[in-house]
């Protein structure tokens, strides 16, 4: 099955295969890194818009990949 990262940052495609390969050991996964914008502010400031970037990250990825599974990991920052 093919997993589309919406990223091409090589540490957040490891994690990715890592989840997978750890969650269904079994199963043999291809992986595409795909160049995709989040929408949203290069350093998201609150959890709302991360969660937003990093779905938004996995929609695109997806669909550009044709891809059975999306992924969208996004860093951000939240004042507490």
């Amino acid at each position: 099955m093919l997993v589309a990262v919406g990223s091409r940052n090589p540490v957040k495609l490891e994690a990715t295969r890592a989840g997978f390969a750890s969650v269904w050991p079994e199963r043999e996964w291809r992986f595409e890194d795909c160049d995709v914008d989040s929408g949203v502010s290069d350093q998201p400031m609150s959890n709302g818009s991360s969660i937003r970037g990093a779905r938004n990250r996995a929609i695109r990825a997806r669909e550009i990949a044709d891809a059975t599974f999306g992924v969208g990991i996004e860093s951000g920052l939240e004042r507490i």
